[in-house]
Formats: structure tokens, C-alpha cells, sequence
């Protein structure tokens, strides 16, 4: 896939799959339990609380705004 994206003339993300994993994450948590997507996701509210959960949507966008 990486050199798909460079032949492209693009720079690759250093990690497309972890990056893509918690944009879902962090996305799918605006709008379901976070316990729901853990289980989706395979792993525990630990692991989403260090390593996946980011600022994202609607939070960011209003917190800009002031």
C-alpha cells in the first residue's frame, strides 16, 4: 500500500492501519457507549484511554470556535 501512495506522488501516514484504528475509535465514540466500541473494537477501556482515544468532531470544532 505504501508504495502504491508514493508512486502517487503522497507521503504515507508512518502507521495507515493504527491511525485509521483510532480516528474509528475516537469517532464511533461521539455517538455510542465507549464500553460498545471497546467491544467492537476487541480491547479494553485501558487500552482505548492510552493508546486510541483522540479529540475529534464536533468537540474540537466548538472549542475552536470560542
Amino acid at each position: 500500500m505504501t508504495a502504491i501512495i508514493k508512486r502517487s506522488g503522497l507521503e504515507p501516514w508512518a502507521e495507515p492501519f493504527q491511525a485509521l484504528r483510532r480516528w474509528r475509535d475516537s469517532t464511533w465514540k461521539l455517538n455510542y457507549p465507549g464500553y460498545v466500541v471497546d467491544t467492537w473494537l476487541g480491547h479494553g477501556a485501558e487500552v482505548s484511554q492510552e493508546a486510541l482515544l483522540d479529540a475529534t468532531g464536533a468537540p474540537v470544532s466548538t472549542a475552536r470556535a470560542c
